[in-house]
Parts: structure tokens; sequence; C-alpha cells
């Protein structure tokens, strides 16, 4: 039986691929299957009863209907009726057609006649045929001891019939190894009646060809004419992608997508086409298509397959009578590893293919043998159903990682828009910068998922590390990662130091997540809290203290540059090679986002997670606990949203979240680890409702947060723990501010041009943005979760972090007045730009609620919410227009906002901008008298006259000034600015000594005693002065 295998196998797919679809499909034997699944080459109407039985149409229906829809197509298409898909283009521009050709049925052939054509979608084309892209070269080096690799001749000798192929630029590796004369030649001379050929233009050079004059060209390379009994020789001709490329593989803009399809047209209408197609199209690009075209598409093909799903594309398309195509079925080999995809009759490329079919998705796999391509046609044949597997928190999208910067203008996010009486493709992805990875990063994340891909899901953490140091060891091309070293934990608890990891035989190894100080000495707090942390950990698994390898970053990245590189490249090697993960929570820990990064590659493998709370510096109050599954679902947050203390990290830590996602990959569907028993209080459609709920507030969308609510409540979800994701988002939303790099940049430009003003103010930008443009429409706010959100909240996490300073500012400044302050207070703090995220009102406050809902006058709990906000962030940043006569001083809501700083203890920065600082210098230049002046100025604070931009704003604050006294208010207020110039006037003085280099300090002093010299002089000699008047 065993020597007989693989000659009944080649028999069965041989049978097998001549088939039905299997939406079709019936219990025979053996014989019937041979006879019913016979390769077709008639068309319609020299053998109707094959054509009908392909779609299913019963057989009392079809002597009678076939010939009807036959000559009604004849009549509009000028040829014959040869191909089932055709029939979807003939119900697209005769929607009633079935009424007027069933009219003499009886009502069960009309309803059974109506529910085939209903189910045409999934009918029309073949379920298997071959992708052809690559073939030739990939086939060439798996079959190099073969004389002949002829894969497109060998899959139509084995019944297949559908053949998927583009045409390639000019010149290259492409042209090379997707030769559409060689396809020809292995086609050429075959009856090609019953097969179904696929074409997609150059991608690259249609922006600069005529798509006729491009594929005209491609049909003379092809050379097919005249062995096909009817015209044309292309079945489908397909939009490879909604958008036009340049040479150098970017997106172009400028391509006029309507002015493209309407020439895919004139090939249909020439008879050069039977029928067009799309390819990577979002919902709202294929119904933007259909709403300009003249001849709809009637194929969409798309990536799908168990690893990147797209069940609402799917039930799109079908609804609207086009037929779904799965590209990278296989998701490039990625799920013949699955645990899922291992049944006793299949292999693990049948059920996945089979997944699809079950799904009515035709697929067109490649293959590099001979063997693939039997097995692939004969996952056709089989009758077994595939069960479903649980979805991933993160799709793997081959394509993305193909086209990771055009990915973007495609699947979910593509749009199609309408300009200049044309429509472009754009995207709906939030802009933001780029996260995407150098080369030579690249390079290392595909490395180590080599290196995870050869782990096998019976390994344990003291099998993976043994593997991963052999693979090091003897790898060369792995270079820049490292083995992993750790250090004994008595060793450690003697500061000792650290030793290479070999096979570490018995040991278990312990990685300590913790943000504390790196400090060396004896009763250094870092290395209290991680022997602690370690000892504890061992007595809770029982393993003996000499037994346990500490693997902690201030010991073991202490190298040269080049080898903390390569540790820092590994990271995500090392953790997953522990037996434990440790974190100790110190204040501000699950804040930070290397911390975060660290817990993400963690959970990739489910490694146990315990913790040391360690919020204090009496170690009688820690607490050591491992965490369950609740607390898991607390402690994750991505890192994205986190802190750092160095913006240096960030390309670091986005490796890092590539390699989690790379490992996750293979750990969800592949060989190595066994899900973890530390989640199973959640069974696996909770775990996954909860991650589909945490993306939907994460990413703002409304609709995907009410389904995956009502999902988690209709699986089980405890109530108090989807309180608690909704809660999370709420915080990180509430005391989040805006990156000062963004204000600068972007937004900048995005100010001048939605108001066409070089310098306009906030007031300006209010009525365009919110009123006009109404950004934030339509987007979930997390913090009340209803539609309508801050803009803040519609920015990337790179530009919406953890609120740093508070702004205290007016609406009225321009948009000058507002970046030149804040430019001259980062110069004068020393801050860097990308370290500052700063609480705007503008920004952060949801303008939704204050100015387009009427029922909100904009005062309803700002001023309730305002002390606790402004004691979280700690530090408040004070905008002045100018010093002679300041805005900021005449409005309600900045004098209340000052006051309350100064009841709080809070540090305030004054600030000015350039201009009206420079005037400030040089009449304190002037002495006594110039900074008399200043004072009198700057300081007019009159909180009864003060206004608002809400009359019930005013009336609320002013009211509660009344409370703490209006002349209290004013004199504290007075105060706070009059310091300030202090400060100011000091910092002057100190910087005409500094210049003074012709005198020393002594006698510039000694001068100061005897003033009226020079006004450099005059200012030394007021210094006590202005000091006693303070």
């Amino acid at each position: 039986a065993l020597w007989l295998k693989p000659f009944f196998r080649r028999a069965h797919s041989t049978c097998a691929a001549m088939g039905c679809h299997p939406s079709t499909e019936r219990s025979v034997g053996p014989k019937q299957t041979a006879r019913a699944q016979r390769p077709t080459s008639e068309c319609c109407m020299d053998n109707p009863a094959v054509f009908a039985a392909q779609l299913g149409i019963p057989k009392k229906v079809w002597p009678r209907v076939l010939p009807a829809l036959a000559n009604i197509y004849r009549q509009r298409m000028g040829r014959t009726l040869d191909k089932p898909f055709e029939l979807l283009l003939l119900h697209h521009q005769m929607p009633n057609i079935l009424d007027e050709i069933s009219k003499d049925l009886s009502t069960e052939a009309r309803r059974e006649l109506k529910l085939c054509m209903q189910l045409l979608p999934q009918r029309c084309l073949p379920p298997v045929g071959l992708g052809t892209f690559n073939v030739f070269a990939d086939g060439s080096r798996a079959n190099a001891s073969s004389s002949r690799w002829a894969p497109i001749a060998f899959a139509y000798d084995h019944g297949c019939r559908m053949f998927d192929f583009f045409d390639p630029p000019d010149g290259g590796v492409l042209a090379v190894e997707n030769d559409i004369s060689r396809i020809g030649s292995e086609l050429r001379g075959k009856d090609l009646s019953g097969t179904v050929l696929i074409s997609k233009p150059d991608f690259l050079s249609l922006s600069r060809k005529g798509l006729r004059a491009q594929f005209l060209d491609m049909l003379t390379k092809l050379s097919l004419q005249g062995t096909q009994r009817g015209k044309p020789v292309i079945d489908l001709y397909m939009m490879h992608f909604p958008y036009l490329l340049i040479e150098n593989m970017e997106f172009a803009p400028e391509g006029e997508i309507d002015t493209v399809w309407k020439e895919m047209e004139k090939l249909v209408d020439a008879g050069l086409v039977r029928c067009l197609g799309v390819c990577n199209f979002s919902q709202q690009q294929l119904d933007k298509l259909i709403s300009i075209c003249r001849i709809r598409p009637v194929v969409h093909q798309f990536e799908h397959h168990p690893f990147c799903r797209n069940r609402e594309m799917v039930e799109y398309c079908q609804s609207i009578g086009i037929a779904c195509l799965a590209s990278i079925p296989l998701a490039k080999g990625s799920v013949l590893s699955s645990k899922y995809f291992r049944q006793k009759h299949m292999t693990p490329a049948q059920c996945a293919l089979r997944w699809n079919l079950q799904q009515g998705v035709s697929v067109i796999p490649g293959a590099t043998s001979e063997s693939h391509i039997l097995d692939n046609l004969a996952s056709a044949s089989f009758s077994h159903a595939i069960p479903d597997m649980p979805v991933l928190a993160s799709t793997v999208s081959k394509m993305q990682e193909t086209f990771p910067n055009l990915y973007k203008y495609m699947a979910c996010d593509g749009i199609f828009v309408q300009s200049n009486g044309h429509m472009y493709c754009s995207t709906a992805a939030t802009e933001g910068p780029s996260e995407a990875l150098p080369k030579e990063k690249e390079q290392i994340v595909r490395q180590i998922g080599d290196i995870v891909s050869r782990l096998q899901i019976a390994d344990g953490p003291q099998e993976r590390r043994v593997k991963i140091c052999r693979m090091l060891r003897t790898k060369e091309h792995w270079r820049d990662i490292s083995e992993m070293l750790v250090i004994p934990l008595p060793e450690f608890a003697a500061f000792g130091r650290p030793q290479q990891l070999h096979n570490c035989i018995g040991a278990r190894i312990l990685y300590v997540s913790h943000h504390l100080a790196t400090r060396r000495h004896a009763d250094d707090h870092a290395h209290r809290a991680v022997v602690m942390a370690a000892r504890r950990w061992a007595e809770h698994c029982a393993v003996p203290e000499d037994e346990v390898m500490l693997w902690v970053d201030f010991v073991c990245l202490e190298h040269d540059d080049d080898e903390r590189e390569r540790t820092t490249n590994s990271l995500g090697l090392h953790i997953i090679s522990c037996d434990g993960f440790v974190s100790i929570d110190t204040p501000g820990y699950w804040d930070q986002a290397w911390a975060r990064m660290e817990v993400s590659l963690a959970d990739t493998i489910d490694i146990p997670r315990c913790v040391l709370r360690a919020t204090s510096d009496a170690e009688a109050t820690w607490s050591f606990e491992a965490l369950e599954v609740d607390d898991l679902l607390r402690t994750r947050a991505h890192p994205s949203t986190g802190t750092v203390e160095d913006v240096a990290k960030w390309p670091i830590i986005h490796m890092q979240l590539a390699v989690a996602r790379a490992i996750q990959g293979r750990v969800a569907y592949g060989d190595m680890a066994e899900p973890s028993a530390v989640l199973e209080d959640f069974n696996p459609s909770q775990v996954q409702s909860l991650r589909h709920l945490r993306k939907a507030l994460a990413e703002r969308s409304h609709g995907a947060f009410v389904a995956a609510r009502s999902a988690c409540s209709d699986c089980g979800v405890p109530p108090e723990i989807i309180c608690e994701v909704e809660q999370e988002a709420l915080a990180e939303s509430d005391g989040a501010g805006i990156s000062i790099d963004y204000i600068f940049s972007t937004f900048a430009t995005l100010a001048q041009e939605a108001t066409g003003k070089l310098d306009p103010t906030f007031k300006d930008l209010s009525d365009e943005l919110f009123l006009t443009k109404r950004v934030g429409e339509g987007l979930l706010c997390p913090r009340d979760l209803k539609v309508g959100c801050s803009f803040l909240d519609t920015l990337t996490s790179r530009n919406r972090r953890k609120a740093t300073h508070f702004v205290s500012w007016v609406w009225g400044y321009t948009l000058h007045t507002v970046t030149s302050c804040l430019q001259r207070w980062l110069e004068s703090s020393g801050l860097a730009v990308g370290e500052v995220f700063v609480y705007m009102c503008f920004f952060c406050n949801n303008q939704w609620r204050i100015l387009i809902e009427p029922s909100t006058s904009g005062c309803c709990d700002l001023e309730v919410r305002f002390a606790k906000r402004l004691t979280d962030i700690g530090t408040m940043v004070a905008l002045m227009d100018e010093w002679h006569d300041p805005v900021y001083t005449k409005r309600i809501w900045t004098i209340f906002e000052q006051y309350t700083a100064i009841k709080l203890n809070i540090n305030v920065h004054f600030t000015l901008p350039e201009c009206p600082a420079r005037t400030l210098h040089k009449h304190l230049d002037q002495g006594k008298d110039g900074f008399g002046k200043v004072i009198a100025a700057i300081a007019k604070v009159d909180a009864e006259s003060a206004k608002a931009t809400f009359q019930a704003d005013e009336d609320k604050v002013k009211r509660m000034i009344r409370e703490f006294g209006v002349e209290a208010v004013n004199d504290a207020v007075q105060h706070s600015i009059v310091e300030w110039v202090g400060k100011e006037f000091k910092a002057n003085f100190h910087d005409l000594l500094r210049r003074s280099s012709v005198v020393s300090r002594g006698s510039i002093l000694d001068d100061a005693m005897t003033p009226r010299r020079n006004s450099e002089l005059d200012s030394g000699t007021i210094l006590g002065d202005a000091i006693m008047h303070l």
C-alpha cells in the first residue's frame, strides 16, 4: 500500500482536478468521480449539459434557460457564451434577466434558478488553478536535477484549467522569472476553450505606456492566437493594484484610476478580453469603481488565507455578484507547519486550500514541484470539512511584508477620492512618522524568524535555548545575533561577572524586566530588587537557588558597543529562551515603552509571568505574585503609547515589535509551543474578542467597537474585564498630549493649507478643522465611547503620548505666536523636541462635545477636571503673546489656570515669542525705569473684566473666582507674573556678565556701585532694587 500510494495520489489528483467546484460536490464512487469530473473543452452551446452541471442549473431547467441566456449574450456582446463567469457580466448588465427568461417556468424551477444565480460567484471559476509568479525560477531551483521543468504544461495535462500570470516589466529579474513567452509556449497547441486565463498589466510601466499597447505587446509574447476556438484569448484582465507605480516601486499619486479602467473597458469592447477584474481593492474602492464604471468587474483577487482572513470582503463580493479568488492562499508556505492543518487524509497545503474552498473562494497557489501541483489540484476533491482555527490578534499579511509602504493604499485602508473630475487612490490610514525598519534591521528580523521556524512544538525552554545556541554557532550569516549571556543567582547576589551560556543542562533561566537605576554598589536598590525577585521566583517554582540563572540588562548588556548591539538585536530570542519572566513593578514601570516591549515578547509564547511590587524602599512592603489571566490583560499595553527616556530607543523598540510579530506568527500557527495554561480560564473566543475590543479602541473604530463589545458579552467575558479594557483606553486618551514636533511640522502645514492663510489664528483653524472639515467625525471617542473624537485621538500613537506639560494659552493667538513661544521655551529648558508632549485644549479637548453639539456650552466639566489634570501633569507652560498689552491677562480661563497652578504649587514657566522677548530685554536694559515700565504694563490683572469665548464659561468661572476673592486672585496672578519678569531680568543680567569679556567680574561689580556710565552697567545698579521690589 505504501509503495502504491504515490500512484494512487497522482491518479486521484488528476481526476479530482477536472471537476466541478466543491460547492456542488456529491458523495460518489470512484468511477462516478472520474466520469463527472473529466475535463471539458466544449463551449456553452456545444455541451450545455456540462455547462449547466458546473453551475448547478437543474436538469429540468437548462434546456430552456441556457439557449435564452446564450442568445441574449450574443446580442449584447457580439460573441458566444463560452465560459461560466461571463454570466456574471451578463447579470451585472441585466439584473432582471432571470425574470425575463423564467416566465414560463414553475415556481419551484424559478426558485432553483434564482438560487443558482445567487451561488454563481462561488461556482463560475475552477476551484484550483496555478499561480505562475516566479514559478519558473522557484521550480527550476527545486527541480535542478530535472532536465525540463514545465509547470504550466504539466498542470494542464493533469487537469488544471485556470492560470494566473502578469505582464512583467521589460528587462530585469521579473521578466526572466515570469517569462510570458514561455507560458505561451507551454500552452500552445492545447485546447483552451475550457480554460480560464487571467492576466494583469505591467504595474510599473503602466503610467508611461498606454494600456492597449502594453496589452498587445503581451499578446504578441504569449502567441496563443488561433489556439482557442473563440476569441478573445485572455479571459480575465485584472487591475493588479488600486494604484499606479513609478519605476522605483513608489506610489504614483497622479495615477487616474478611472482613466485606466476606461482603457480596460475598451479592450472588452474590442473583443480582446472577455471580462475584467480587480486585485487587492478595499470595499470602499470597489464601491467607488462600481459607481463610475460601465463594465463591472466580475472577479476580485485578494490575499485570503487562515492567517489573513477577510470574511467581510468575501461576503460582500458574493452579495453583489463578484467571484472571489484567493492569492497567496498558502501564505508563502507559512501555513504548512500549522498544527491546525494536520489531517489524516490531507497534507497541510491541501487543508489550507480546502479552508478557502469551503467558503466559496477559488485559489491559485504556486508550486515548486510536480508533486506540489498534484497535491494542490487534489484539494478540490476532498469532502472533509476543515474545522476553523483561532484568529490571530494581528493578521499575517504577506502583501504587507512585500509592499510595506504601499499596503495602506489597498486592503482595509485604501480609498478612492475624486479630484479634478478623476478618481485617485489615497488612504484612510492615520498618517504619522513612518515606523518602517532600515534594511539591515529587516534582515535581522528575517534571521530571527528563520531561527524560530526551526524549533519544534514539543520543545521546552531548555531545548529552545540549546538549539538556538547551536544554530548561532554554526551559521556565519547570523553574525548580527548573539548568544545569551546569563549569570548564576548566587554569583549575581555577590555581584559576580556574567558567564557565557552554553547548554546549561538543569539550569532554569529567569528574565528580569525593570525600570531601576543601574548603580553598582552593594546597597543598590536595583540590585536588591533583582535578587529578591529571583529568590521569590525560585521559591514559587520550587527551584534551588543555585540552579537559577539570571538575565538582567545592567549586567548582561555590559559589553563593548558592537556586542551590546548584537545582544539588543537578540532580545526576542533571549526572552523566548527563558523559563520565567519577572517584572519589578516600580512607579512608572508600566508606562515605559521598553518594559511594554519586553512584556510583548514574553507574551508571544506565553512565558509564565510574575511581578515583584517594589513600590517603596522598605523591602518588608514588597510583594511577589504570579500573574493570572485578568492581570495579564491589564498589564498588556502597546509600546507605542509608552514613554522613553531616550528617543533613540524607538527604532530598537520598533524592531523588537517586528520580531514579536514574527515569533507570534510561528507560535500561534506553527510548530513552537502549545497554548499556555495561564489562559485556561479564558477560552480562545474570549481572548480573541478582548483583542478585537482593544484593537477597535486603539483604532477609534466605533462600528468595530460595538461589534467587539457585543462579541465579548456573547462569549461570556466578565463585565468587569470589559470595563477595565475601556477604562485603559479612556485613561490613555484623557492623559495624552500632542507632540510638539507634530505641531512644528505637520500641523503647521495643515493649518496653512486648511485656512489659506500664512499665519492663521486658532479661531480660524477651529472653524475650518472642526466645523468645515469636521476632523474626528465618525471616529470613536474613547472617553465617552460615542462617535466624534478629539483632534488628538485622530493621531497615531507616535504623536500622541502621555502629556509632559500643560500649556496655558489663548485661542486668539496666531500659529506663529504659539510656535515661537514653544520654540523659545524649548531652547531655554534644554528639552529635546521629541520628548515633549503638551496638553493644549485645542487638540486634546473633544471639540465635538464643545463646538459641534448644540447641547454643550463648553464648560460642562472642564474646570472640575482641570485641577486633577494639572496635578497629574505637574508642569505648566504659559504662553504670553506680548508684555506691554497682553491678551493673556484679559482672558478669564488663563487667570483661572494661573490661580489654580499657584494654589496647587505647580511649577509655571512663562514664555514670549521672539520679537516681544527682544523688546522686553531692551526695556530691562534701561535700568530701573525700564523695569518699572515692564511691571506696570504686564502685571495688569483684573478678573472682573476678563472675558471668555462662551458666556456660560465666563459666568461660571467668575462665580468661582468670587468665592476665592477677586482681589486675592488678582494679587496672586500679578505676583506670579512679576516673579517671572524678575527671573527674565536676572537671566538678562547674567547674560550681560557672560558677554563682558573685556572687564573682569570684580571691576564690573565695582563700577556697578557708581552707575550711569552705560546701559549695561545701569542694569547692574538696579539688581538689588529689583530684588527688593519683588
